[in-house]
């Protein structure tokens, strides 16, 4: 059983922004002709705001190419706002044709106009390549920008480029500054690497007891990977006491999220009697959780558990299936396992079988016979 970190950027697409004009009393607010008349007369703020109210619904029946017709009119004369909501529009292709590179355009224009969500999804792009060439440093430039100004995400992908040492000199220790940061303001993701670099003392001293805490904030959000970890902690003492029923207690949250090493992990307590009471029955259960989202080590035991007919009815034909897809998935103890069921099998049978395994795994794991 092993931790885990996150494997992956918070490449996170961050909404519109609704109007913000500020109006003294609700009778005051403009009826959708008088913004329309003072959009027409060139007036940039109802300009957006009628895009708002298009793109929305708001006192008008939503109309993407109204939306983008006014959010352009208002960005040409530098409403950042207007630039931003323009390049979420050609991103997405919503009342325009979609197009990587003129949301750019758009996402440049207001990041560097100062605005913090503009400047998060420019470094996205660069980091990305998306209507772009990839670029760490500017990736790194646009993060940073946006995370001094305290924009959560731009803060936790900036940890992770200074803890690769993508764009930048790799520092450990800055990376643990920006998760910090991010999770202080209650990011889930960053609670859990917080919690990760405690554990392992990375760009930090270790402390299993802080580790503990971040891990808890972060599961308490429903983030999969710090209940996993919280499970491991638990299940190998690491840190804690020993504590078979919180290891359980926090896999079955992970398993809740479809998270395939809990499942995996949790099926492996009921099979080996690990700190429960054997039960091949539920062993079978998570095995086939894990195995179905392609989990190599699941595939492998749901096939072990369908060789010999424990907490399942004996099928050695889709055994034999699944030792095939943890071989191709190199799973280290499967080509023995494909040797041992091939033998009991007809040819036939085995044909059968290995069809079954190629629809398997065109089906992404959810048709497996």
């Amino acid at each position: 059983m092993r931790f885990y970190s996150t494997i992956s950027l918070a490449i996170t697409l961050i909404i519109p922004f609704a109007s913000t004009a500020v109006y003294a009393q609700e009778a005051d607010t403009p009826t959708i002709k008088q913004l329309i008349k003072s959009a027409k007369a060139g007036d940039m703020n109802a300009q957006y705001d009628l895009a708002i109210s298009y793109d929305f619904g708001e006192g008008v029946e939503i109309d993407d190419k109204k939306a983008v017709k006014w959010y352009r009119a208002a960005a040409e004369q530098g409403l950042k706002n207007a630039q931003y909501n323009l390049a979420f529009m050609y991103d997405e292709g919503e009342g325009v044709a979609q197009s990587k590179e003129n949301a750019f355009k758009w996402f440049e224009k207001a990041a560097q106009q100062g605005f913090a969500e503009a400047q998060y999804s420019l470094a996205t792009r660069y980091d990305e390549g998306i209507g772009v060439d990839i670029d760490d440093k500017k990736a790194v430039k646009w993060y940073m920008a946006a995370a001094e100004q305290g924009l959560v995400q731009a803060q936790h992908n900036l940890a992770y480029m200074y803890s690769d040492g993508e764009g930048i000199t790799q520092s450990k220790t800055l990376a643990f500054k920006w998760f910090e940061k991010a999770a202080l303001q209650g990011f889930a993701e960053s609670q859990f690497d917080l919690g990760y670099r405690y554990d392992e003392g990375i760009g930090v001293e270790q402390d299993h007891a802080l580790a503990l805490q971040w891990y808890e904030k972060s599961a308490a959000q429903d983030y999969a990977l710090a209940q996993y970890n919280l499970g491991v902690k638990y299940d190998t003492g690491n840190g804690v006491d020993l504590d078979y029923d919180k290891a359980r207690m926090w896999y079955k949250k992970a398993v809740a999220l479809d998270y395939p090493d809990a499942q995996y992990n949790l099926a492996y307590m009921y099979d080996e009697g690990h700190g429960v009471k054997e039960n091949n029955r539920l062993a079978v259960k998570y095995y086939k959780l894990a195995a179905h989202q392609g989990f190599p080590d699941g595939m492998n035991n749901l096939g072990y558990m369908l060789l010999n007919g424990d907490g399942i009815k004996k099928d050695v034909k889709l055994a034999y299936m699944w030792f095939l897809l943890a071989e191709k998935a190199e799973y280290e103890l499967a080509p023995g396992n494909v040797k041992i069921a091939r033998r009991k099998l007809r040819r036939k049978k085995r044909l059968e079988a290995e069809a079954m395994a190629e629809t398997c795994l065109a089906s992404e794991y959810k048709n497996c016979g």
